[in-house]
């Protein structure tokens, strides 16, 4: 006997599939991301990304030189020279 998998949804929101689809990008594709203080505090992979196909998050602190590594996927993250000051 075959078992099935039901999804409910709720009125008005999208489904977590529909979502993962459309709302989000592919987690772990890059190895370089440009990051400004605004998106601070960072995190890899980043809220924008999927998490489903992905490592745990993790939040990254940044070197004297504007730079963090994550550590499990090896993506290395630049703070923008241009806008290291908050303000």
């Amino acid at each position: 006997m075959e078992k099935q998998t039901n999804l409910t949804t709720v009125p008005g929101q999208k489904s977590s599939l529909t979502m993962m689809d459309s709302d989000c990008n592919p987690a772990n594709t890059e190895l370089l991301y440009r990051v400004n203080p605004k998106d601070l505090p960072v995190s890899c992979p980043m809220p924008s990304m999927c998490l489903w196909n992905s490592h745990p998050r993790v939040y990254l602190a940044f070197d004297k030189d504007g730079s963090a590594r994550c550590p499990y996927c090896s993506a290395e993250y630049l703070l923008d020279a241009d806008k290291k000051e908050v303000s």
